[in-house]
């Protein structure tokens, strides 16, 4: 059977990451908003000074010898708004000025014939200044094209009357030359082409008449409307503009950054993920933040003095979902692991004790991690005896065993006893076996504290002699990666999986409260080879801290 590990995320889990990530985005928002609007204390303000030219529709002959009989189409005035930035305007600004000019905004205001010219500088005055360099400027460019427009057109017609002048006294003077005799009969020849010339004369002249009238009669072709005028106020945005913007972008930033952390971040975060990857295994059991669990030294089984805390009530939950899987699936021997260090294991076994026994029934807790035992430190017992040296024949099985004092029930504990140079083999022997099925007779549940699966094959060893098998994992501790790995693991020597218990749960997952424990397994970590991501080998314990809520 293959397990999918991946699904279409919904809506709900983009606002997980967002509530997950809050605080790094509240933090890049205070960032950028800061920066904002410190940039907008200590920066110089700018001033705008804004000039309008109004440009007006041309009849005869138009600018740059092309007829403007038309109207000012969006083609012509954004050719006029690009014509501010050309060499020739540059120019006039630039004697204007006396130096060279600044670079301006040019705009079409709306869909008018006004152009819209901005300059921003420090100095006020120098804002307007420029503004209206710029459009004195443009307006002298268009009234010095129009006049040589109409002065190309002028002469060109009167050069075509003294070429047309020309040529009616070029023939006349060849009638007047001719013998008395052929004058009449060249008068005749010559007189239609003097006709044709004089008429011609006529037309050009009217022409020169016309264009000299439409020359005086033409307006201007652009007039400035508004001159600018020097600013009163700064044009750059206030410190409380500036924020607001700086707000907007350092949210949209930040939930970049979150989405990108995410998704760098492989471990798991909440049910849904761990069961996607543990399909079709679901979780059996929740457990959230605890604050008592920050000192790894110290080690507790918070069930007994906390009956009625968040802790101890998801613990019964636990208890009480094992109690129905029971119902169809034995789970006499109950075994739980973890994939690595940090997740809770042993804590979870310490607390299911305590709680299957206040529940009435006959508990034992074995103690089979012999590579670095905690669970003794739970209760305060001693590790002196224990499993392996029953194993050894050092000690009676009976005599080995220690109580557990609870408020009601059975518990009782089988410490690991001393270390032994070979914990795999100790535990893969047939002694193990015996004690577990002596252990059977005399208890309604076993439970086995196991070393975490990736490190070691211990887990793995004693999956063939136990009913059933919980896996342990920790909400942002364990990676997907090696949660997948430790289940193919599990699954490859046919370990009795029965479900998942998550540790370390967030509040969103819908507890009242909150805690947070965590103990060292830094035995193990030498002995991996790199199998488990992150596993250095060092003593780093994984915290986490929130406040209960009541």
């Amino acid at each position: 059977m293959e397990y999918s590990q991946s699904s279409e995320p919904e809506l709900i889990d983009y606002l997980k990451v967002l509530t997950r990530h809050k605080l790094l985005i509240i933090a890049v928002i205070v960032l950028i908003t800061s920066l904002a609007v410190g940039y907008s204390y200590y920066k110089t303000p700018t001033y705008t000074a804004t000039a309008d030219v109004l440009l007006s529709p041309l009849a005869g002959v138009g600018v740059q010898n092309q007829s403007s009989n038309q109207n000012l189409t969006p083609t012509f005035i954004e050719t006029q708004v690009q014509l501010f930035n050309s060499a020739e305007v540059q120019n006039l600004v630039a004697t204007k000025l006396g130096e060279k000019p600044p670079l301006v905004s040019v705009t079409e205001v709306g869909v008018t014939a006004v152009i819209e010219i901005s300059s921003t500088d420090i100095n006020p005055t120098q804002a307007a200044r420029i503004a209206n360099a710029y459009a004195s400027s443009y307006v002298t460019l268009l009234q010095n094209q129009v006049k040589q427009a109409f002065a190309q057109s002028i002469s060109g017609i009167q050069q075509e009357i003294d070429k047309v002048q020309s040529q009616i006294t070029t023939l006349n003077q060849q009638i007047s030359s001719a013998n008395p005799r052929q004058q009449a009969a060249l008068q005749a020849q010559l007189q239609p082409q003097i006709n044709s010339d004089q008429q011609s004369l006529t037309v050009y002249g009217n022409e020169l008449v016309d264009a000299q009238i439409q020359q005086q009669l033409t307006g201007e072709p652009a007039q400035i409307v508004s001159p600018a005028v020097v600013p009163l106020s700064p044009s750059s945005m206030s410190p409380k503009k500036e924020g607001i913007i700086g707000a907007v972008i350092g949210l949209l930033i930040g939930i970049t950054i979150a989405f990108f952390v995410d998704r760098l971040d492989d471990t798991v975060k909440n049910k849904e993920e761990i069961e996607r990857i543990a399909r079709p295994l679901s979780v059996i059991g929740l457990i959230p933040f605890v604050d008592d669990w920050n000192d790894h030294k110290t080690h507790i089984a918070l069930t007994l003095g906390q009956t009625s805390s968040p802790i101890a009530e998801a613990y019964r939950s636990l208890r009480t979902s094992i109690q129905f899987i029971s119902l169809d699936k034995s789970v006499h021997v109950l075994q739980i692991t973890s994939s690595k260090k940090d997740e809770g294991k042993t804590t979870t076994v310490a607390n299911l004790g305590v709680a299957l026994a206040e529940a009435g029934q006959r508990v034992v807790i074995v103690s089979c991690d012999l590579r670095l035992p905690k669970i003794h430190e739970y209760f305060n017992l001693s590790n002196k005896k224990g499993l392996t040296s029953v194993v050894l024949g050092e000690a009676n099985l009976i005599e080995s065993l220690q109580k557990v004092i609870t408020s009601r029930g059975d518990l009782k504990l089988l410490a690991s006893g001393p270390k032994p140079p070979n914990p795999s083999e100790i535990l893969a022997g047939s002694k193990v076996t015996e004690i577990i099925n002596d252990l059977k007779s005399m208890t309604d549940v076993i439970l086995i504290d196991t070393p975490p699966v990736l490190p070691v094959t211990d887990a793995a060893v004693l999956s063939r002699i136990v009913d059933s098998t919980l896996v342990v994992g920790m909400a942002n501790k364990v990676t997907k990666k090696q949660f997948t790995r430790t289940l193919e693991i599990l699954r490859q020597v046919n370990a009795p999986l029965i479900g998942i218990l998550l540790n370390g749960v967030m509040p969103e997952a819908g507890y009242g409260g909150s805690y947070s424990y965590t103990y060292g397994y830094g035995y193990y970590d030498t002995s991996v080879n790199g199998s488990i991501d992150g596993a250095d080998g060092s003593s780093r314990k994984h915290r986490r801290r929130t406040k209960t809520k009541k």
